[in-house]
């Protein structure tokens, strides 16, 4: 079982972001990936002295 699996497939998400400062990036991403089953678009290091990663939810056709 994972949590693409188990995600609702009427879910009617369009798009959220939002930003989280946090000293632990690769537990948070993580959690996003294999907790929500998110999945990475892209990374950056070093911007402004900082570094981050954008997670996206994959549609997936509604039957």
């Amino acid at each position: 079982m994972t949590a693409d699996t188990d995600r609702p497939r009427n879910l009617g998400v369009t798009q959220v972001r939002f930003a989280r400062p946090t000293d632990r990036l690769d537990e948070v991403v993580r959690f996003y990936i294999e907790g929500l089953g998110l999945r990475e678009l892209y990374r950056f290091e070093n911007h402004v002295g900082y570094g981050g990663r954008q997670v996206v939810l994959v549609p997936r056709p509604v039957f």
